[in-house]
């Protein structure tokens, strides 16, 4: 053992001990190194509220649209769910999403316009049933049976 190693040893502390020490300070620099700025956090910010704002859109369009979605929903907690994503994306969209715009785009069309198809569908299908219901009482017949 060296009169260094030994000194060391001495003192309570071994090069393990040395070498943990050393590598802790090393992952709590680069930690704070990567700790995000004033600015990436407001970018991050407003990505979060963006993307949430997103997703309410196509929920409130495709699934729920005659809900007002801010009454059933408290959009500050779902900003603040899309800031741990959006603080790792630096605040901004990164390039290998947004090589998938064009997709995600058409995809959103392409659902939107069949949750609205439908819904325009059942609302024509239920006031045809409707009409037909109200023109078999006109006649005297029970809804349902029609004269065959």
């Amino acid at each position: 053992m060296t009169e260094a190693a030994e000194a060391i040893e001495h003192e309570g502390e071994t090069l393990d001990d040395l070498e943990q020490e050393w590598q802790a300070e090393q992952a709590e620099a680069e930690a704070a190194e990567n700790e995000p700025t004033a600015e990436e956090r407001r970018k991050a910010e407003e990505l979060a509220k963006r993307m949430n704002a997103g997703f309410l859109w196509i929920v409130n369009r495709t699934q729920c649209p005659h809900v007002n979605i801010d009454e059933i929903v408290e959009r500050a907690k779902g900003d603040e769910a899309f800031e741990p994503l959006a603080e790792r994306w630096g605040g901004e969209v990164p390039a290998w999403v947004q090589q998938f715009s064009p997709y995600i785009g058409a995809g959103i069309y392409m659902a939107t316009t069949i949750v609205t198809a439908r819904q325009v569908e059942r609302q024509i299908l239920e006031a045809a049933e409707r009409q037909q219901k109200q023109e078999a009482g006109q006649h005297g017949e029970e809804p349902g049976h029609g004269a065959e």
